[in-house]
């Protein structure tokens, strides 16, 4: 088990700087729902002047403020239009400047560094001190969250050093916390604790109960990793204390869990309960189940300890649910993981093992929160990548080409003093020169023909990586969130007896007879309209419906599966009539609903999550070789397309008994 690292720390700090710069510009009580919704209403009524602007203006931050942050930036680009349109300068800057948050509150780093990056060229022009440190400020939480933790500590160095000039408290406790927290990010836990101790002391000074949680949370995180509970313990109720204080209940909760978790490494498990259970309540109370989740996993582990079996598996499944519910692939691996031990612990072997199986497919397709993130940096990488091809390609053209031109000029020369002499040799530089044209034009076609064809590979690259919807939103907008579909139709096939068969073959052998099946898998789902998920070793997998919902996915689906079933019969008639052991083939389909998303940093992948999928590899492993076996679900959508035969209930591993069908052929 780890520490939940404090929520406050890194979002919270861009909506206090965005506070602090509107300061004295805009006096706004703060926002809600009834607030936001009573200067909507006046929006319509207003006329294309300043007043206009101050209601977008207040609206775009109030949406900041209660976290809408796509919403706060389409009414920060209706202020800053009309800003530009009414030349108020300042009004520009601070609109650039809700745009720039609301971007980084959708991850989209790149472009909220454009917005700020205005701002701060403008109070640097203007020699706005105060206005310069916290762009300073808001450009080092964004490389923070970029894990660019050297240009984050470089803005954050520029922040406080404005600040040290001004004497601003208030900025110092700001600066010496986010520097400490950077510092711990970079191991270096000595300077952590140096300027964090510093933050401390300007937060007391000015009461500033908010950074002084959060700097006390922060220590306490640093202390823990170093194995120091007993100071972590102390800087965690510190925390706490002033979370109760300012009501921040969704904190609170997380220093209970922190608190529960040093008693459990302690082995005071009695306390350790008692604070889980606290953390628990809140996270009830406030309908969190993420969080519910993982308190509830941690009660299960501490109740395994204390070899409650019995109670540790109501635990684990009850964090499974929630984590379910709301697709946290992390909370239900932990969940599992517990259930399996906690099974295990009961004599409960075969259960154990089937939760052991699913634990570990959560590990295989697990993605973590910073998954945005780490998209964001592919597509960027991509976009820079891309543009650097292009540019080198450029300057290659231009190089060539003023090479051309210096060398033109030089035989323009030569031409015309030859020409007072032989106007032979002046038809034989004519000559040449035409010759060389030629050879420039072809050096610039062949130039052009590089950049394009780079660009070309680029595309290429990634949609041989992702759907080409999924490609085209990451590239638009520099993520590709996860997505539910309610209804997709989801295959899986395998050989029978492949291990048998592979033994007698050579390598090679073995993988061009997978690539010939796979080949022609892949040319069938084309045809069909069907995305290829991945394949595992001699497992094939693909669904219909998705990235692009559609009504016919079970029918395309169950339509490609007797065509691959019809290859395969092919193949195998091929192979007996050689002497060859064929490959036979089951198929599996089921329908229902999916999470869809990417995954992975390095070798990123779309792939799809839910139980849908467990159902559909049940329907594999459920059928017979040379038959498409399909769910009652499935059936029930295509019963009318296709002669099906029922099978009856059939036990399905972890899921019981199943209703099943073969579908023999087309109505």
């Amino acid at each position: 088990m780890k520490l939940i690292i404090h929520e406050g720390s890194g979002k919270w700090l861009s909506l206090l700087i965005l506070l602090l710069f509107c300061q004295g510009i805009i006096a706004q009580p703060k926002a809600g729902k009834e607030r936001i919704d009573s200067l909507l209403s006046e929006l319509p009524k207003a006329k294309e002047d300043t007043n206009k602007y101050l209601l977008l203006y207040s609206i775009s931050r109030g949406c900041i403020e209660t976290g809408k942050s796509q919403e706060a930036i389409q009414y920060g680009e209706q202020a800053l239009t009309l800003a530009t349109s009414l030349h108020k300068q300042n009004g520009v800057k601070n609109a650039h400047y809700l745009i720039g948050v609301g971007y980084f509150g959708l991850n989209e780093y790149t472009k909220a560094l454009e917005h700020i990056n205005f701002v701060l060229k403008s109070n640097e022009e203007s020699k706005n001190k105060e206005g310069i440190s916290m762009c300073n400020m808001m450009i080092g939480n964004i490389y923070s969250h970029q894990s660019n933790y050297p240009k984050a500590l470089e803005y954050f160095m520029k922040a406080l050093k404005i600040d040290e000039e001004r004497k601003n408290a208030y900025m110092l406790a700001q600066d010496y916390g986010s520097i400490g927290q950077i510092y711990s990010y970079m191991k270096a836990n000595d300077k952590a604790i140096e300027y964090m101790l510093k933050s401390v002391r300007y937060a007391e000074q000015i009461g500033d109960k908010m950074a002084l949680s959060n700097t006390y949370n922060n220590l306490a995180e640093i202390y823990y990793n170093q194995d120091k509970k007993d100071i972590a313990l102390e800087y965690f109720f510190k925390s706490l204390k002033l979370h109760i204080e300012i009501g921040d209940l969704p904190d609170v909760a997380t220093n209970y869990n922190n608190i529960g978790l040093i008693y459990q490494d302690k082995k005071e498990y009695a306390k350790g309960l008692d604070f889980y259970n606290k953390s628990y309540e809140i996270a009830r109370q406030l309908d969190d189940k993420s969080r519910s989740a993982l308190c509830l996993g941690n009660m299960s582990l501490l109740s395994i300890l204390l070899k409650n079996y019995k109670l540790a598996k109501v635990e684990a499944l009850k964090a499974i649910g929630f984590a379910k519910d709301i697709g946290d692939v992390d909370n239900m691996r932990l969940g599992y993981e517990h259930l399996a031990d906690a099974e295990f612990g009961l004599g409960e072997y075969k259960e154990a093992y089937n939760s052991q199986v699913l634990c570990k497919k959560m590990t295989d397709s697990i993605f973590n929160i910073e998954n945005s993130k780490q998209l964001s940096d592919i597509k960027t990488k991509y976009e820079v990548d891309k543009k650097a091809t292009e540019l080198n390609a450029a300057n290659k053209i231009k190089e060539a080409i003023q090479y051309a031109q210096i060398k033109h000029q030089k035989q323009q020369k030569n031409y015309f003093i030859a020409g007072f002499f032989i106007s032979l040799v002046f038809a034989g530089f004519i000559f040449r020169s035409l010759r060389t044209r030629n050879k420039q034009n072809k050096i610039i076609t062949q130039q052009k023909e590089i950049v394009e064809k780079e660009k070309n590979r680029s595309e290429e690259l990634l949609l041989n990586i992702l759907p080409s919807e999924v490609a085209e939103e990451l590239k638009s907008t520099g993520s590709a969130k996860a997505k539910n579909f309610e209804e997709v139709t989801v295959m899986f096939t395998d050989f029978k007896g492949f291990t048998q068969i592979s033994e007698k073959l050579t390598p090679e052998q073995l993988v061009l007879e997978i690539d010939h099946c796979f080949k022609a898998f892949d040319l069938i789902i084309q045809k069909h309209g069907i995305e290829k998920i991945k394949t595992i070793g001699d497992s094939y997998m693909c669904v219909g419906g998705l990235p692009k919902a559609n009504q016919t996915h079970p029918e395309n689906v169950v339509k490609a599966a007797l065509e691959i079933r019809d290859f395969m019969i092919r193949l195998k008639e091929e192979k007996e009539a050689k002497g060859e052991a064929p490959f036979e083939i089951r198929i599996g389909i089921h329908t229902g609903p999916v999470v869809a998303g990417i995954v992975g940093i390095k070798k990123f992948a779309y792939d799809i999550w839910g139980d849908t999928v467990n159902v559909a590899s049940r329907m594999e492993s459920s059928g017979e070789a040379g038959m498409v076996n399909i769910s009652g679900a499935t059936y029930e959508l295509v019963k009318n397309l296709f002669r099906c035969s029922y099978r009856g209930k059939v036990m399905a591993k972890g899921k019981g008994e199943v209703d099943m069908y073969f579908v023999e052929d087309n109505v």
